[in-house]
C-alpha cells in the first residue's frame, strides 16, 4: 500500500473524526519521511502512535521536527542585552529533558531515544527574530505536517493541531489535507515543502533556527533501548477518541471532628478560610471538603514554597489517586505545555494543579486560570496570608465557584488593606480551630513556656528612638504614596523591629537557655538572618554542639530533605533556621524550640509555636523559649512612652503563647513582677 491508497478526507474535526486511528496512524504506516513543524511537541503522542510508529520504524522511516521553546521574560530581557540566544535555548530545553528522563522507563521515551540516537529524528528549534521577539508575546507557532512515501507520494495536512497527546486527542481540533496526486492540491503541496525547507535551513523570512543542542541529545540517547517499544496504549477512551471516566477508589480517611466542622461550615458557603492551628489537620480538612464537591473539574491548590508542592502532593493521593495532576513550578519544564493542552481541550478531564504563588501570578499562569470555566473551578490557598502580595493579590481577581483559605492567621503585617481584600475573597465567612482546642482534643501535645528578659545596648536604645522618630514624622504625611512614603514608612517598621529580633544581649544569654534543655531533646533555633544565625552557629561551636543549618537558599536546595532526615533521625539535635521553616514544613520530631528572632507578628508566632506542638511518637510535652526586650533602665523620663510601646508590643506575644501554656501564669507573674520593678508594668501604662 501506498498514502494514495489510504482513504483520507480534505477536512478533520475532532469533534466528528477519530485524529490518530483514522489518519495519524494510517498516514505513519505508510510514510518514509515525517516533516512537522509545530508550536509545541510533547512526547506523550509517542506512546499512542506507536503502532504507525513500529511499523514507520521497519519502513527506515525519519522525521524531521521544527518546534518553539517557551522563553520566560527573564530570558527575553537577557538576549535583549546580548545574551547568547543559544545558550537561553540550551538552558530552557534542559529543564524539559531533565522532566521528561524523570519517565525514562516508560515506552513513549525510550522510543524518542532510540530515534534520536539511530537518526531517525532530528529535532531543530525556531524563533522569531529578535526584531519581532519582543514586540507583543510573538512567538513561532506555525501547524503544519508532510507525510512522504516511498512512491514519493506526499500528503501535507495544516491547521490548529500541535504534535501532542492532548492536541490528537482531547482538544477540539480541524486541519485541511492536500495530495501531491491531485493537480487541484499541487500549489499547497509544493508552497508547504518549500516553506519547510526554508525553516529546516533557516532561511524563513524573520524567523531564526537553532539545532537541538548535541549535549542535550546524547543526554537522552543515554536512555534507548537496543530496539524500539512496540507497545500500543490500549486505553478505551483513546480508540474510542471519548474523555477518561476517572473513578477514584475509596479513600482511607477518618476525618477529625473539627475536619468535619470544616467541611460543614464550607457546605453552607462555599467560600471560606479555614483558620485553623498548626497540626490540627487543615490540610487534610482542605481536601476532604473538596472531594466532598463533585461538580468541579479543575482544583488549583496554591502554596508558598517548591517544599510544599511535594508535600501536597502525598496528601492529594489520599483522596484523588488517579486524577491528572500537574505540579506548576521551574523544577519541572513540562508543567507549562501540560497545563496549556488541558486548557486549550477545555479541561477534559478533572486536573489537579499544585502551584506555588510565583508560579501561579506569572502572567502565563494568569492567563490560562482566566480560561477556565468558574462553575468548574475549584481553588484552595495555602498559607492564604499570600494572596495579598504585590504580585500574588492579580489571583483576587479570580473567581472560582469553591474557595477554601488555610492560615492560622490570615493577617498580614502593616497590611489592613491586603488583609480585608483576602477576607473579602472568601466572603467574609471562617472556621475558627485554635491550639487550645487542639490541644485539649489531643492533636498537639501540651507545652510549657519560659521567657527570658535581656536589655538593649544604649547603641541599640538609641537607634531604635531615632527610627520611632522618623516613623512618626512619616505617618504624619496627608498621601504617603508621595515620594515613595509608604514604602518608607514599612521599610522604617522593619528595620525597627529588626533592633529587637537581633538585640546583642540575647546571644549574651543564649547559653542560659541551653544548659536548661536536654541534651537528648531536638531543638529548633529561629534566627532573623545568615549572618544572625551565624553568631549562634559560632557560639555552638565553641561547646561543640553539633547543630544543622536550614536557610532555604537555592544553593541548598538539594540538602535539605536530606537535613530534615538526619535531624529527625537525630544524628544532630540542632536545626537553626530562619523563616523559611515558617509556612507548612512538618518537623513533628522537635520538641524543644528557642525563639530568637521573636516577631510581634501573630501569624508567624503562631506558626512557629504549631510547628513545635506537632505529636510524633515518644513525645508527650514541648519547651518554648522566648525573650522579653526592655530598654535600658537609665532612659529619660521622655523616653518612658517608646519603652513602654516596646513592653506593650512584645507583651502580645508573650500573652497569647503563655495563656495556653502549662505554666502560663507562672511566667506572666514572673515578668509582671519584674517589670513593675522597672517602672514598665502593664498596670503602671
Amino acid at each position: 500500500m501506498s498514502l494514495k491508497d489510504l482513504a483520507i478526507k480534505d477536512i478533520y474535526w475532532s469533534g466528528e473524526d477519530n485524529l490518530l486511528k483514522d489518519f495519524y496512524i494510517p498516514c505513519l504506516k505508510e510514510s518514509i519521511i515525517y516533516d512537522r513543524a509545530v508550536g509545541f511537541f510533547n512526547s506523550s503522542i509517542l506512546k499512542y502512535i506507536s503502532d504507525g510508529l513500529y511499523q514507520f520504524i521497519n519502513n527506515n522511516g525519519k522525521i524531521r521536527l521544527i518546534t518553539n521553546v517557551h522563553l520566560t521574560e527573564t530570558d527575553k530581557e537577557k538576549m535583549k542585552e546580548g545574551y547568547s540566544t543559544r545558550d537561553i535555548i540550551k538552558k530552557n530545553i534542559t529543564k524539559e529533558v531533565d522532566d521528561l528522563l524523570k519517565d525514562k522507563e516508560k515506552a513513549n521515551v525510550k522510543n524518542l531515544a532510540w530515534l534520536i540516537k539511530n537518526d531517525r529524528l532530528d529535532i531543530r528549534i525556531c524563533l522569531r527574530d529578535n526584531n519581532s521577539l519582543f514586540k507583543d508575546d510573538a512567538i513561532y507557532h506555525e501547524k503544519f505536517g508532510i507525510f512522504k512515501d516511498k512512491e514519493d507520494n506526499i500528503l501535507t495536512f495544516m491547521g490548529s493541531i500541535n504534535e501532542s497527546m492532548h492536541g490528537w486527542m482531547y482538544n477540539e481540533e480541524s486541519f485541511q489535507v492536500s495530495y501531491s496526486w491531485e493537480n487541484a492540491f499541487g500549489n499547497r503541496v509544493s508552497s508547504m515543502l518549500d516553506r519547510f525547507k526554508k525553516l529546516w535551513n533557516g532561511t524563513a523570512k524573520k524567523i531564526k533556527t537553532y539545532n537541538f543542542p548535541e549535549a542535550l541529545k546524547n543526554k537522552i540517547i543515554k536512555h534507548s533501548p537496543s530496539e524500539p517499544i512496540n507497545k500500543i496504549e490500549s486505553n478505551k477512551y483513546i480508540i474510542n477518541n471519548t474523555e477518561p471516566k476517572v473513578k477514584e477508589k475509596k479513600f482511607d480517611f477518618k476525618p477529625r471532628k473539627c475536619q468535619k466542622n470544616a467541611y460543614l461550615e464550607f457546605k453552607k458557603h462555599n467560600k471560606i478560610l479555614f483558620q485553623m492551628s498548626t497540626g490540627s489537620g487543615k490540610t487534610l480538612a482542605s481536601l476532604y471538603s473538596i472531594n466532598k464537591k463533585d461538580d468541579w473539574e479543575f482544583l488549583l491548590i496554591l502554596v508558598p514554597t517548591k517544599e510544599l508542592v511535594e508535600q501536597w502532593e502525598a496528601d492529594i493521593k489520599i483522596f484523588f489517586e488517579n486524577t491528572f495532576l500537574i505540579k506548576a513550578m521551574s523544577d519541572y519544564g513540562n508543567w507549562k505545555s501540560d497545563l496549556m493542552d488541558v486548557i486549550e481541550a477545555k479541561i477534559p478531564f478533572k486536573t489537579i494543579v499544585i502551584s506555588t504563588y510565583v508560579s501561579a501570578s506569572s502572567d502565563f499562569s494568569m492567563d490560562k486560570w482566566k480560561r477556565i470555566n468558574n462553575e468548574q473551578f475549584a481553588l484552595i490557598a495555602d498559607e492564604a496570608h499570600n494572596l495579598g502580595g504585590n504580585q500574588t493579590k492579580k489571583l483576587l481577581n479570580l473567581d472560582p465557584k469553591y474557595r477554601i483559605g488555610l492560615s492560622a492567621t490570615p493577617k498580614r503585617n502593616f497590611d489592613d488593606e491586603g488583609t480585608q481584600e483576602i477576607v473579602n475573597f472568601f466572603n467574609n465567612n471562617n472556621y475558627t480551630y485554635t491550639i487550645k482546642e487542639a490541644i485539649q482534643d489531643g492533636y498537639l501535645v501540651e507545652y510549657y513556656y519560659y521567657v527570658y528578659p535581656v536589655f538593649l545596648t544604649d547603641l541599640e536604645w538609641a537607634e531604635y528612638k531615632k527610627i520611632t522618630k522618623e516613623i512618626k514624622k512619616i505617618s504624619f504625611l496627608k498621601d504617603k504614596e508621595v515620594n515613595g512614603g509608604y514604602n518608607s514608612l514599612q521599610h522604617k517598621y522593619l528595620k525597627r523591629s529588626k533592633i529587637l529580633k537581633t538585640a546583642e544581649n540575647k546571644l549574651n544569654n543564649f547559653f542560659e537557655i541551653i544548659k536548661d534543655i536536654p541534651k537528648d531533646n531536638r531543638i529548633l533555633i529561629y534566627a532573623d538572618s545568615k549572618d544572625h544565625l551565624s553568631d549562634y552557629a559560632n557560639e555552638l561551636e565553641k561547646v561543640n554542639r553539633d547543630y544543622f543549618i536550614y536557610t532555604g537558599d537555592k544553593d541548598t536546595k538539594s540538602e535539605r530533605p536530606a537535613i530534615l532526615k538526619q535531624f529527625k533521625l537525630g544524628s544532630r539535635k540542632i536545626l537553626l533556621a530562619i523563616n523559611c521553616l515558617d509556612e507548612g514544613i512538618d518537623i513533628p520530631v522537635c520538641d524543644s524550640a528557642i525563639f530568637i528572632s521573636s516577631s510581634t507578628s501573630k501569624r508567624q508566632f503562631i506558626q512557629r509555636r504549631g510547628r513545635v506542638l506537632r505529636k510524633s511518637p515518644g513525645k508527650n510535652r514541648a519547651y518554648l523559649y522566648d525573650y522579653l526586650v526592655v530598654p535600658p533602665v537609665d532612659y529619660l523620663n521622655d523616653d518612658i512612652k517608646i519603652a513602654k510601646q516596646i513592653i506593650k508590643k512584645e507583651y502580645q506575644r508573650i500573652n497569647i503563647i503563655s495563656d495556653d501554656a502549662i505554666n502560663g501564669v507562672e511566667t506572666q507573674n514572673k515578668l509582671d513582677n519584674y517589670l513593675d520593678k522597672l517602672g514598665l508594668g502593664l498596670l503602671q501604662f
